[in-house]
């Protein structure tokens, strides 16, 4: 079955390899430094979702809103997402206000981040985690300590309480075990053990998530 299309458009290489890593499965993914090579795209072909990173605008925002309302005109149909940080420009905030354009602003960690665009592309799914995820991440990596930040995620398409689903890989322990959860807490402390499990470091859990 082919799989749907998203563009993520960032210049931001740490969100990309994330993103890349987490959704290549679900997701036939293309990479754009700018949105003028999204609109170019979307003039071209179909695409099912836009991911936009504009965190680190150096202006109002203006032309970045000219391009938006270009893309949405050459691809009414397709569902996009944008990702700015807290102090959002006036006028992108209005066009996410006047259109079905879903709005993330801010994320305290790369975990979030990831729940925060399941929660828009995925939402009636659950997150599902592997046992043996866990258990390789628990032995090889660790989460880095994110401190706690101020996000809030607007037009989600997400009722409140819905759960997302993503399965991690069975390891070589065998493993197959699955662990489902409720606590937005938890599924925070399950996507970052993934995500560390991608590097050579060691993991502390303590409190309550240990």
């Amino acid at each position: 079955m082919e799989l749907p299309t998203l563009i993520l458009v960032t210049r931001d290489t740490v969100i990309q390899q994330q993103i890349l890593a987490h959704f290549k499965k679900t997701f036939q993914l293309s990479i754009c430094s700018s949105l003028e090579d999204c609109y170019e795209q979307c003039s071209e072909q179909d695409i099912d979702s836009i991911l936009v990173d504009l965190r680190f605008l150096l202006s109002g925002g203006h032309q970045e809103d000219h391009l938006l309302d270009m893309i949405q005109s050459a691809a009414p149909d397709t569902e996009i997402i944008l990702l700015t940080e807290e102090e959002c420009p006036e006028i992108l905030e209005r066009r996410t206000a006047c259109s079905s354009m879903m709005h993330i602003k801010g994320f305290a960690s790369e975990a979030e981040l990831l729940l925060e665009i399941d929660s828009c592309l995925n939402p009636e799914e659950k997150i599902v985690v592997t046992q043996s995820a866990m258990l390789n991440a628990s032995l090889g990596a660790t989460s880095g300590g994110s401190a706690p930040g101020n996000k809030s995620t607007t037009k989600r398409s997400a009722a409140a309480g819905t759960t997302h689903e993503s399965t991690g890989e069975t390891g070589e322990h065998g493993i197959t075990r699955r662990f489902e959860t409720n606590s937005h807490e938890m599924k925070l402390m399950l996507n970052e053990l993934e995500i560390a499990a991608q590097h050579d470091v060691t993991v502390l859990l303590i409190g309550e998530t240990g």
